[in-house]
């Protein structure tokens, strides 16, 4: 803490804190009150000023570590080498050709290599690294940026990955410089390399200055744009002390920190990352580090929470990455252009489970500045997931940022107890997305239950507003797809319910949702920009309502009517899914137009569907791994169908190529104006239970009830004689129950009702004469339980989300 007991006006970044925030105000970007065109919005992204830090003039390095970081870094690695040598790998450049900087894709890789290299000679002083540094210098950089230079150009975002190539190059060689200026031994025995350096950031800075000034319209919360602006950022920052010999530099700097403010409020929110992990893998870690230089250098800090509550690049970000990452090494849920994963074939992407596992450079900095059971978690459980990869699917610019943070990583290498006490749910209310697992450790974590459940628009509904305050901004949605009301689970090392990952014909199919007249959500099968046919608004609507979330249930109703083709004219979709216990799911569909329509119930798995013959009704199982998802239909179909589920893996979209991603089960309903569509799912053990061991009926209204194994459990779906409210539960096994309601009132199978003073959600487990109490309410209140009319007892419940435990006997 450099600054704990210095007073305010000491301070030294206090002044070019107060200009960077006056320029804001000054600047006008934020668009407050008359619209702006996009011109005046492209045009604003030159306002305002960038006053470089001065107590940072001519101290190297200063972008993401200081000279005394840098120095505890090499401290921890010359301690504990041997844990840290999956970071000490520089991609197998002994097969790269010494290709010149600006040969296309070449820009984007190999100076991530070149960074690699540099860092570690200065965590090792091996003279080779250094060796390869200059080679590449003097033979890639000096030919294409200094004896006859010819950046590269930028001739339009995502043409040919021009941008990403740019991005890499300035991102890396920024870093490189402001890592050597600082070792004196380097430019003692390569005199000359520095100068090379500054060179090329100052021949592409301008080239790329130029090239996004013409670009009229950008894709803010897209990889393709905040890895070019953030780059042209960090050699701004890099060449600060220069800004006075090339007054350029500066205007990069604004234009830069201007457009990033705007990438910041497109990708915060929640922490939910639209384009899955895969594309937060890859691409976060740039954002992230030009955020922490930019604060560094200014004291701006995009990553945290404006007091106005406005939220920064880390906020919801914890629970993001825990949630999204499975029990399983190197497993997360693949939404969005995630993958494909390990099991398929097809096109292959770096970003797939297989190969790469949790990059951690984010996640270090959230550590380090806001330090948390969570983060820990994330720490430890990724960096332990590296023992399963290839060396040489590490990231060289993720593992140059690991590096420079190792006393941060070495802090967090063990898992925090206090894990156990973190919620193993959460609900991303921007996104309208929900996680739920069984628990963080032991059992609980290695053969529970994981659930994923997505209902909202594709980035978030905060997006409809900033796309009114930046109507420059064009939509980057070329990696989510059209699956609003999709589910997935991942049980006992298995993907369960499962989507395809990346492919090149986005349909809705692919996912677990409902088809209408035989098609999917509006205007599916595109390979990217598939929300681009119609105004974000239209998707605006699609939401849950009803969330409920415990440690014995998950329950939410998703709205997506708007999801689908305005044609149908939809008088509402309402899908309603509980699970309980991490066992047993009921879906309730409700659809209703005022035409005759015909849906069809679509779930994908990762192996095929079995017709299951020892039940009543219609049911199907998949088994995957060590466990097995059961479905069966509780209502008549019409027909229904399973196989294999065709992802075309073209990207180009001149030569399709179908291959299988996963494995269909389509039940058939006929047409009708209103249709109810009531389903249950159990999830067993394969190799302990039987598929006929399940035996779920319809005992009312949206009542179902299920058998299993000695088990019962009543499940409540919407408004009934019996509930009063969205969801309510009771399950019973030898030695415990565990009955809950959201609402006002439910009378339990066995006669007792549950009845809440005024609406709320409350979760009781009984066990032994111990009662876990878990309760959210809108403002304090009771819970009364009777039977016959004659009270048994009557619970106090506080305000808000509250866990207890007390003696009840029933």
């Amino acid at each position: 803490m450099k600054y704990k007991n210095m007073p305010v006006s000491k301070m030294p970044f206090l002044p070019a804190l107060l200009s960077v925030l006056l320029a804001a105000i000054l600047a006008g970007d934020a668009h407050a009150g008359a619209a702006v065109s996009v011109e005046e919005s492209h045009a604003s992204l030159k306002n305002g000023r960038f006053d470089f830090n001065p107590a940072l003039a001519g101290v190297h390095p200063r972008l993401v570590c200081s000279p005394e970081e840098l120095k505890n870094a090499i401290a921890e690695w010359g301690k504990n080498q041997g844990n840290y040598t999956l970071l000490a790998d520089e991609r197998g450049f002994a097969s790269v050709p010494l290709v010149p900087m600006n040969a296309g894709i070449h820009g984007w890789n190999i100076p991530r290599r070149v960074l690699l290299s540099a860092t570690l000679y200065l965590m090792t002083g091996e003279a080779h690294y250094a060796e390869t540094v200059h080679n590449w210098i003097r033979k890639s950089y000096a030919p294409v940026f200094v004896e006859n230079p010819q950046p590269i150009v930028i001739p339009g975002l995502g043409t040919e990955n021009k941008d990403l190539a740019v991005g890499g190059l300035l991102y890396s060689t920024a870093l490189m410089y402001d890592l050597l200026y600082s070792n004196k031994d380097y430019q003692k025995k390569y005199p000359g390399d520095i100068d090379i350096l500054e060179k090329t950031l100052l021949v592409q800075g301008a080239q790329t200055y130029r090239d996004m000034d013409a670009i009229m319209g950008f894709w803010y919360e897209q990889n393709h744009f905040y890895i070019v602006a953030g780059g042209l950022g960090m050699a701004a920052m890099a060449l600060s002390d220069k800004a006075r010999e090339h007054p350029e530099i500066a205007d990069w700097a604004v234009w830069s920190r201007n457009a990033m403010r705007r990438t910041a409020q497109a990708l915060s929110g929640d922490g939910f990352y639209y384009e899955g992990i895969g594309y937060w893998n890859g691409f976060f870690q740039y954002a992230t580090a030009y955020a922490e230089a930019l604060w560094r250098m200014t004291g701006e800090d995009l990553r945290k929470s404006s007091e106005d509550g406005t939220p920064g690049l880390f906020t919801g970000l914890a629970e993001y990455l825990a949630h999204v990452r499975l029990s399983e090494a190197g497993k997360f849920f693949p939404y969005a252009d995630h993958g494909p994963r390990e099991a398929y074939t097809g096109y292959r992407f770096f970003m797939s489970d297989l190969k790469v596992p949790l990059a951690l450079p984010s996640v270090l900095q959230m550590a380090e500045i806001a330090p948390s059971p969570l983060a820990r978690h994330i720490i430890s459980g990724g960096w332990k997931d590296r023992g399963n990869f290839d060396r040489l699917s590490v990231d060289a610019l993720e593992s140059t940022l690991v590096l420079l943070k190792l006393p941060v990583l070495a802090r967090n290498l063990e898992p925090d107890p206090k894990i156990a006490e973190v919620p193993a749910w959460h609900y991303f209310a921007n996104h309208d997305v929900i996680f739920w697992r069984n628990g963080w450790t032991g059992r609980n974590a290695s053969s529970g239950t994981h659930l994923f459940f997505k209902a909202g628009p594709p980035e978030g509904h905060k997006t409809t507003a900033l796309l009114k305050k930046y109507p420059d901004w064009k939509m980057g949605m070329g990696h989510v797809h059209q699956d609003a009301g999709t589910f997935q689970i991942f049980a006992r090392g298995g993907y369960l319910v499962t989507a395809p990952g990346y492919s090149g014909e986005k349909k809705t199919e692919h996912h677990s949702c409902v088809l209408i007249d035989g098609k999917g959500q509006y205007k599916e099968g595109s390979t990217w920009d598939s929300f681009a046919h119609a105004p974000y608004s239209k998707y605006d609507p699609m939401r849950f309502e009803e969330v409920w979330l415990s440690s014995q249930v998950a329950a939410a109703t998703a709205i997506i009517e708007a999801a689908y083709d305005d044609a149908l004219r939809l008088e509402h979709y309402h899908r309603q899914l509980i699970m309980v216990g991490g066992r047993w799911l009921v879906i309730r569909d409700s659809i209703a137009a005022p035409d005759a329509h015909t849906f069809t119930w679509v779930l994908n798995s990762d192996r095929p569907f079995v017709p299951d013959y020892s039940g009543a009704g219609d049911r199907w199982y998949s088994d995957v791994n060590g466990g097995r998802i059961i479905v069966q239909s509780l209502v008549p179909l019409e027909d229904s169908a399973t196989g294999p589920t065709l992802i075309n893996v073209d990207l180009s979209g001149r030569r399709p190529e179908y291959v299988v991603r996963a494995q269909h089960l389509k039940l058939h309903l006929p047409a009708t104006k209103e249709c109810e569509i009531l389903t249950a799912l159990s999830i067993q053990d394969r190799w302990r239970d039987k598929p006929e061991s399940f035996v779920p009926a319809v005992i009312g209204k949206g009542v179902v009830e299920i058998n299993e194994g000695g088990q019962k459990c009543t499940i409540y779906v919407g408004q009934s004689e019996r509930l009063d409210g969205a969801y309510g539960f009771a399950w019973s096994t030898p030695g415990e129950i565990s009955f809950g309601v959201f609402g006002k009132s439910l009378v339990l199978p066995d006669g007792k009702t549950l009845t809440l003073d005024h609406p709320g959600k409350v979760t009781l487990t009984l066990k032994a004469g111990r009662c876990k109490i878990e309760s959210d309410m809108a403002k304090a209140g009771s819970l009364q339980i009777s039977e016959n009319g004659k009270n048994i007892t009557t619970m106090q419940l506080p305000a808000g989300n509250s866990t207890r435990t007390a003696d009840l006997k029933l």
